[in-house]
C-alpha cells in the first residue's frame, strides 16, 4: 500500500498529465492561425529534399560559382530572373492575342 508521499506524487503526476493534455489542445488551437507561416518551412523542406535527390545540380551550381565568380553569377542570375518574370507576364498575353486571331 502506497504511503502518503507516493499518493501525493501519483496525484501530482495525474494533475500534470491532465494539464499537459490541455496545453496541447490550447497549442493546436493557437497554432491553427499560423498555418500560412508554416508554408515557408514546407517549401524549405521541399527544396532541401529536391537538393538531396538532385546532387548533380547542386554540384553544377557550385562549380559554376567557382568558375565564373560570384559577381558574374549574380549579374547573370539577375538577368535570368528578370527574363523569367517578363516571360511569365507575356505568355498569358500571347495566348489571348492568338485566340483573338482565330
Amino acid at each position: 500500500m502506497p504511503n502518503d508521499r507516493e499518493q501525493q506524487l501519483l496525484r501530482r503526476r495525474e494533475h500534470l498529465v491532465a494539464r499537459s493534455g490541455q496545453l496541447r489542445i490550447d497549442l493546436v488551437a493557437q497554432v491553427g492561425g499560423m498555418a500560412p507561416q508554416g508554408l515557408l518551412s514546407g517549401g524549405a523542406n521541399r527544396a532541401l529534399l529536391w537538393a538531396q535527390q538532385h546532387p548533380q545540380w547542386v554540384a553544377g551550381g557550385v562549380a559554376l560559382l567557382l568558375v565564373l565568380g560570384p559577381q558574374r553569377l549574380w549579374r547573370w542570375g539577375g538577368r535570368l530572373f528578370g527574363a523569367l518574370q517578363i516571360a511569365r507576364q507575356v505568355v498569358p498575353l500571347w495566348g489571348r492575342v492568338s485566340a483573338r486571331r482565330r
